[in-house]
């Protein structure tokens, strides 16, 4: 393997952790989001 073969695969697995990581605080993050904006409209 070439150094820049494995440079390619690396970068696409950051890629892929970097959505999956936003995406899963991005479902954790809004019901409390919400939540907190709805106490504050109070």
């Amino acid at each position: 393997m070439s150094p820049w073969n494995v440079i390619f695969i690396f970068n696409n697995i950051i890629i892929l952790l970097n959505n999956f990581l936003a995406y899963e605080s991005n479902k954790v993050r809004r019901p409390v989001f919400y939540s907190f904006s709805a106490y504050e409209g109070l």
